[in-house]
């Protein structure tokens, strides 16, 4: 057995990056238990601001988001984008977390893996009271692996969890049943811990509304939620292990992405999210608002229904991928620090980022000679034709505010591909993809900046946002390599194998990445500072900025 102590390393190669990051250090488990408790660094990574040196204080500090997320229960907030679980995190917390360098302990102060990777020990912090004053235990722990088994978390599996078991009042035991490579990130790191006490005698939690469902150890207790308004408030929990935070009351509000700029200046929220770079080049670099832009982790992508001629035919997916000027694309829709989207899926500033994929550049006249080849012949109206003579008009699921779907259809057309555009709100666009009742949709999300095993989920019909939904892939040699990445315990091998399976999408191209993107968060520095960006994004990938360090004393 070998102790390692939690620490900021600096100057890690690519390689202990990996091992660090996705593994905890489990890859170099030599004897049948290490201790593994060292953060990582991503070096590709903007370099976060320092909430160190900034004014890190505030009596009420009040944040945006477009929707209202549901009741902030571990169970019955909606999954529809990353808002409601990162508001769970305020209230909940996890085995472990994740700083700006890497995966650190939280209510876990150490761990040790089995070389097989099987079995995982965790020893608690001593001294963590609920926000009912209870005291935090193993047997919580070991009770909330064993209840997510009947009931899941709506934006996780812990479905490789055989059994859990507290051995005493710190120490628990977690048996997997099989291997699963990202365990401290993507379950360690996302579960939210359940208080025994309350939740044990609770047999349907979709149905548990009432305020002792939001009891948890997290650094804000819960004060109110508006149904309907999206309007929550959380007050500081005095007693929390890592100190006081240093908000004494945060809310959240519901500001339309299109109304952002104007609430932040007439301070309806302290904060707003854009996508757009004019927004940030024109009122983010002043004295009076100021921006920290995230990495490009997340996506504007098309997704193919290969079971739908004819996107069942590999080449007609290629050729669109040749039709469309996806630099321009974003150019028009963000207005400048565009990222090409990767084939692979997987963005660059990612440490999985495999640049050595297929690539499909602006090539107009390649496209018509593929179309041409396939059969699909341009009528006297310059739109294809099927075999039997009728246009080739196919349909085109797309959000009504974005903007990048009337500028693919334009695009297409000018190859002679008709698109018959369907528009609907977010519930119900989701429920299409997640149907495949769409012939091509185009969607935009988050999540691609952490653990790649996100890659294996979507084609296995596992996703967690409801907006990476729809997505299918037959190729068994993908299957295959997905299986293997999320049980290989050495770091270097899975790599490997996650750019393989990066190869096989972007020579079969289910879906086409438009571009990657980064967010931009607006904010007011009179009101709060000190955010920063999170290693690879928050929980599984998240990357925006309300990680709940950013409001505790010493920050990351």
């Amino acid at each position: 057995m070998r102790n390692e102590t939690a620490h900021h390393p600096a100057g890690l190669s690519r390689r202990t990056l990996l091992r660090a990051g996705a593994l905890g250090g489990a890859a170099l488990a030599a004897t049948p238990f290490i201790t593994a408790c060292q953060p990582a660094q991503n070096p590709a990574s903007p370099a976060p601001s320092s909430p160190a040196s900034a004014a890190r204080t505030a009596r009420r500090l009040t944040l945006s988001w477009w929707t209202d997320i549901g009741f902030p229960s571990p169970f019955a907030f909606i999954p529809l984008g990353p808002g409601g679980v990162v508001r769970v995190s305020m209230l909940y917390d996890t085995l472990t977390w994740k700083d700006e360098h890497g995966i650190i302990p939280w209510l876990a102060e150490k761990w040790q893996i089995s070389s097989d990777g099987l079995e995982y020990i965790f020893t608690l912090r001593p001294n963590v009271p609920w926000h009912d004053g209870h005291p935090l235990t193993a047997d919580d722990v070991a009770f909330s692996f064993m209840y997510y088994r009947q009931h899941a978390f709506p934006w996780g599996s812990s479905d490789m969890v055989e059994r859990a078991e507290a051995s005493d009042a710190r120490t628990v035991h977690i048996h997997l049943n099989r291997p699963f490579a990202p365990f401290l990130e993507n379950v360690a790191g996302l579960l939210p811990i359940l208080p025994r006490h309350i939740w044990e005698p609770v047999s349907d939690p979709l149905k548990f509304a009432t305020p002792d469902a939001v009891i948890g150890s997290g650094p804000f207790k819960f004060g109110s939620y508006k149904e309907g308004a999206g309007e929550y408030q959380f007050d500081a929990h005095a007693a929390y292990f890592r100190g006081r935070p240093t908000v004494d009351t945060l809310r959240y509000v519901v500001v339309p992405l299109a109304q952002g700029v104007v609430g932040l200046q007439t301070h309806a929220a302290d904060a707003i999210l854009t996508t757009d770079y004019t927004v940030m080049t024109a009122l983010g670099q002043g004295p009076h608002y100021r921006t920290l832009q995230t990495p490009p982790f997340s996506i504007m992508r098309l997704i193919f229904n290969v079971d739908r001629p004819p996107f069942d035919q590999k080449p007609f997916r290629q050729a669109i991928a040749y039709a469309l000027d996806r630099q321009q694309i974003g150019e028009r829709v963000i207005h400048g620090n565009v990222t090409l989207g990767n084939p692979g899926v997987i963005p660059p500033g990612s440490p999985w980022y495999n640049p050595d994929v297929p690539q499909y550049p602006f090539d107009p006249a390649r496209a018509r000679t593929m179309l041409d080849s396939l059969g699909y012949r341009v009528n006297a109206s310059g739109i294809r034709t099927m075999a039997d003579g009728s246009p080739l008009t196919l349909d085109f699921l797309a959000d009504p505010a974005a903007a990048d779907g009337e500028i693919v259809r334009l695009m297409l057309k000018d190859v002679g591909i008709d698109l018959r555009t369907i528009t609907a709100d977010a519930k119900t666009r989701t429920d299409i993809q997640k149907t495949r009742r769409f012939g091509m949709a185009l969607t935009s999300h988050i999540g691609v900046g952490g653990d790649p095993d996100f890659l294996r989920r979507w084609y296995a019909n596992q996703a967690y946002n409801s907006f990476e939904d729809g997505n299918v892939l037959h190729s068994d040699d993908f299957t295959r390599l997905a299986n293997q990445q999320v049980a290989e315990q050495d770091v270097t091998r899975r790599k490997a194998i996650v750019n393989q399976m990066q190869a096989v999408l972007a020579e079969e191209l289910p879906t086409l990445p438009l571009y990657h993107r980064p967010f931009y968060w607006l904010y007011d520095p009179s009101a709060y500072q000190g955010w920063f960006n999170t290693w690879g994004g928050i929980m599984d990938g998240i990357p925006l900025v309300d990680n709940k360090l950013a409001f505790l004393s010493g920050g990351a």
